[in-house]
């Protein structure tokens, strides 16, 4: 049986992962995580040529119009 690290202590592992996509040529990247057993991890990474327009953060919403079953099934997985 596998172990599932919650998401405090997944919190470093997210944070690189985070970066190396924004790195690799990503705006910027979101990661929301809750594992039902205390506070969630949040985490935003932007690049710092996306910033001029608006300086990303962890509560952000956006809008999907319609590509929300593609957004939503890349969501789930």
């Amino acid at each position: 049986m596998a172990v599932v690290p919650t998401a405090e202590a997944s919190s470093g592992w997210l944070d690189r992962l985070a970066r190396e996509v924004v790195d690799a040529g990503a705006p910027g990247v979101v990661v929301r995580v809750d594992d039902g057993s205390g506070r969630p991890v949040e985490i935003a990474e932007q690049a710092r040529w996306a910033r001029r327009d608006h300086l990303l953060k962890a509560s952000d919403e956006f809008r999907v119009g319609s590509s929300t079953k593609t957004v939503m099934a890349t969501l789930v997985l």
